[in-house]
């Protein structure tokens, strides 16, 4: 052999023992390779929960993802039944534990070991007798089990479960009867087993996802019916807030009957029910209109009726055809039911006119906006003035858009366009064409009864005697660098408040969220996020959201609320320089403000210097923040 290439060849095979590829670092050449997020990694985590994804630390830096890619940095798992990985994702497949390894030019660098646990059955969860499953369906025992688990973790507020279940159950009275909603949608309760009285309620299902109307011949009394849904706890009720029909078994009794009565035949039948029934055949109440409140209308044996508990009440009627005036003679074909006492229609009626009545007398009282909010705030909550009102204001926000499905709207007025103080127009009828006339900045004179509906004040039954032209955008010209708008599915992504839970728009994480005891991020509604709920019911307890974590300083914050919020709503920004402990700052500056129902308000942070962290602050029921807008000092 020629010694002159000797050397050469000996420095060849030196290159191949320290492992050097093509494209990468030897062996040799790598001081360090670890992996940094094995706190992360280790966490609790449940079969089939998001997959995770190992990050490292290594000394040359290297380009991870290209040396992934090439195959000199490889990352195994010792059982890919419990976790498979695909380059440096780990996914959680089967209970039990598994070692990640991470090797670089065929030597392994670091390891982690990882437990996947079994995701819990609904029985270990919720304590429930049965599973909740199509062969093993819940019964009305087990669903207010789940419903009482709901009521614990929404602190005795509205709270919905994510798991959805198969309930099954003898239908024991209808709520909503079939054939007596508008949408075809049915309520019904399910029968409590012997020695028991508690009652779920399987509230507005529909036939399928098509929302097809269910019948009397898909669902009767004493049937043992079926239907899938969530389950959630909502004014003292264990319900589904929305089910989808599965099935209906039994003896189906006769068809459903429509039985003509008098008035005082069907305020006797109606007395008879539980409260929350309704009746199973339909009634055609023929009387006289006697009584209006808002969209109530209210019906007697004589026109001359004064006594309320002579009335038969027909709740929440739009009078599309201009027929329900005083004195008018009706027939009202409809399913009676019993509402706490009340008798009443159960979904919508069909009415018939006789004899034409005489035009409403209705007296209003001129008002201001903030004339108005005096006297509804001055009732007892859920209290509606017998006196009208005509009030003359400008629109501030559009708080509900028109509804195609209900033909209504639901805005904000003040006395300015800048005003806090404002009055919600609660569901003002009108079309499509007309609703484009209700803008922001428009001045309005709108008359209605005023309400007080927990501490918000509302003017029910709203018509309008005017309506100006629109102004347009109210607030300042607002150059927001990031916006978090919770109506969308971003921002915030847990279901409950957690400290230290990050959150992202995009690909940036804009650092950490801190929240006080039970308030939620997200409604009960399938949508999702939909606001940001900083305190929600009982005594004030400073309910507050800490952002941690900005990347430069702040210059302005507009805080926008959603339309669930109070219109006294009081909501506090602080600022400051330093991090945040609790709901109290170390430094900063802070200015309280009420936002009314939908409205906004611009907070000045310009004079502290370097704010790069914020709080805000809950002292009222109610505060949902709906959009979130942060305007960072110019570079």
């Amino acid at each position: 052999m020629n010694k002159k290439i000797l050397p050469i060849l000996i420095a060849a095979g030196m290159l191949v023992l320290s492992g050097c590829g093509p494209s990468g670092l030897g062996y040799d050449d790598l001081d360090n390779l670890a992996i940094s997020n094995k706190t992360e990694i280790q966490a609790a985590w449940l079969v089939g929960e998001t997959e995770r994804t190992l990050t490292f630390t290594t000394e040359p830096e290297i380009n991870v993802t290209n040396e992934i890619n090439n195959g000199h940095l490889v990352v195994t798992s010792s059982d890919v039944a419990v976790a498979s990985v695909v380059g440096r994702v780990i996914m959680a497949l089967s209970a039990g534990t598994a070692t990640i390894s991470v090797s670089y030019a065929e030597h392994v660098w670091d390891t982690v070991e990882v437990t996947i646990s079994a995701r819990p059955t609904n029985k270990d969860k919720f304590g429930t007798v049965h599973e909740g499953t199509l062969e093993d369906p819940l019964d009305n025992e087990d669903a207010i089990t789940v419903g009482k688990w709901a009521k614990t973790e929404g602190n005795g507020s509205a709270f919905t479960t994510t798991e959805k279940f198969y309930i099954s159950g003898v239908v024991d009275s209808f709520y909503h009867a079939p054939g007596s909603r508008t949408d075809g949608l049915v309520s019904w309760f399910l029968k409590p087993a012997e020695g028991k009285t508690e009652k779920f309620e399987v509230y507005k299902c529909a036939k399928n996802e098509d929302g097809d109307p269910l019948t009397w011949d898909d669902i009767w009394a004493d049937g043992t019916a079926v239907a899938y849904g969530a389950i959630t706890f909502y004014g003292n009720q264990m319900e589904t807030p929305s089910a989808l029909f599965v099935s209906c078994e039994g003896n189906k009794p006769e068809p459903q009957q429509t039985i003509t009565a008098t008035v005082t035949e069907a305020l006797a039948v109606g007395a008879a029910l539980t409260d929350g029934d309704s009746t199973y055949d339909l009634y055609a109440v023929t009387g006289y209109v006697v009584k209006k409140s808002g969209s109530d209308y209210y019906m007697a044996e004589l026109a001359t009726e004064t006594v309320d508990a002579n009335m038969l009440m027909i709740f929440a009627y739009t009078d599309t055809a201009g027929i329900m005036l005083r004195g008018a003679k009706v027939t009202a074909t409809m399913s009676l039911k019993n509402y706490h006492g009340v008798v009443e229609n159960s979904g919508t009626p069909t009415v018939v006119l006789i004899t034409e009545g005489v035009a409403w007398e209705i007296n209003y009282t001129d008002a201001t906006v903030a004339e108005a909010l005096v006297v509804a705030n001055a009732l007892a909550d859920n209290a509606t003035t017998s006196a009208y009102y005509k009030v003359t204001g400008v629109i501030v926000a559009i708080t509900s858009a028109w509804s195609s499905q209900y033909g209504n709207m639901n805005f904000t007025i003040g006395d300015t366009a800048e005003d806090a103080n404002l009055l919600l127009i609660y569901r003002l009828v009108c079309t499509e064409a007309e609703s484009a006339d209700f803008v922001v900045g428009a001045s309005i004179v709108i008359g209605g009864q005023l309400k007080k509906y927990n501490t918000d004040l509302e003017m029910i039954a709203p018509v309008v005697f005017s309506v100006g032209e629109g102004g347009g955008e109210i607030q300042p010209e607002f150059a927001a660098d990031l916006t978090l708008d919770f109506s969308n599915d971003y921002g915030v992504s847990a279901t409950t408040v957690t400290t230290n839970t990050t959150f992202t728009v995009g690909s940036i994480n804009y650092g950490y969220v801190n929240g006080k005891a039970g308030q939620k991020y997200v409604n009960n509604a399938p949508a999702g996020l939909e606001y940001l709920m900083l305190y929600n019911s009982g005594t004030p307890a400073g309910a507050f959201w800490n952002e941690t974590a900005m990347a430069s300083a702040i210059n302005r914050i507009r805080i926008t609320s959603g339309s669930g919020a109070s219109s006294t709503a009081v909501y506090s920004l602080t600022v400051g320089t330093t991090s945040m402990a609790g709901s109290q700052p170390q430094a900063s500056a802070t200015e309280a403000f009420v936002i009314g129902t939908g409205a906004s308000h611009i907070f000045d942070c310009s004079d502290v210097a370097g704010a790069t962290f914020f709080n805000i602050s809950a002292f009222t029921k109610n505060c949902q923040v709906a959009k979130l807008e942060i305007e960072f000092v110019a570079a």
